[in-house]
C-alpha cells in the first residue's frame, strides 16, 4: 500500500513555485524591457533576484519531496525512498509525536515517528500524507 502525499503537500508545493515563478517573470520582465530600450544600467542588480527567486523555486520542490517521501509498506516490508526495512527490524514507533517542519521557518506538527534498529527514523507528516489513517491501523495491530 502506498501512503499517497495530501492535497496540503501539493497545494503547498503549487503555491510557493508559483510566487517563485511569478517573481522571477516579473524581474525578467523589467529586464528585457531595459534591454530593448536600450538601458544597460541595473542590469546586474535584476539578475540577482532573478536567480534568488528561481532558486528559492527549485529549492521548495526539492525540500518538500526530501521532507515527504514515498512511503509503500505491506504487512512484511516498509520501503521509504530506497530503503527497505522488515517491521521486526522497527525498534519503536511513536503514533502521537510532535516535530519541526523545517522549511524557512520552523514549526511544530504532528508526527508518526519510526525509530529502526542502524539508529536511524523515519519521520512521517501527518498533514503531508492523505491516507495516514491505513498506516495509523497497521501499526496499532504491530503493536498488539
Amino acid at each position: 500500500m502506498l501512503l499517497k502525499r495530501s492535497f496540503t503537500f501539493y497545494i503547498s508545493l503549487v503555491f510557493i513555485c508559483f510566487f517563485c515563478l511569478f517573481a522571477s517573470s516579473v524581474f525578467l520582465n523589467k529586464l528585457y524591457e531595459e534591454r530593448m530600450e536600450g538601458l544597460n544600467k541595473g542590469n546586474i542588480i535584476l539578475i540577482i533576484p532573478l536567480v534568488l527567486f528561481f532558486g528559492i523555486g527549485c529549492y521548495s520542490v526539492i525540500a518538500f519531496f526530501k521532507k515527504v517521501p514515498a512511503i509503500y509498506f505491506d504487512e512484511k516490508l516498509l520501503k521509504v525512498k530506497k530503503e527497505t526495512y522488515k517491521w521486526n527490524d522497527i525498534t519503536s514507533i511513536n503514533i502521537n509525536s510532535k516535530d519541526h517542519f523545517y522549511y524557512w521557518a520552523k514549526s511544530e506538527v504532528a508526527t508518526i515517528k519510526i525509530e529502526f534498529f542502524d539508529k536511524k527514523s523515519l519521520i512521517i507528516y501527518k498533514s503531508m500524507y492523505s491516507n495516514l489513517n491505513e498506516i495509523e491501523e497497521f501499526v496499532n495491530k504491530l503493536n498488539k
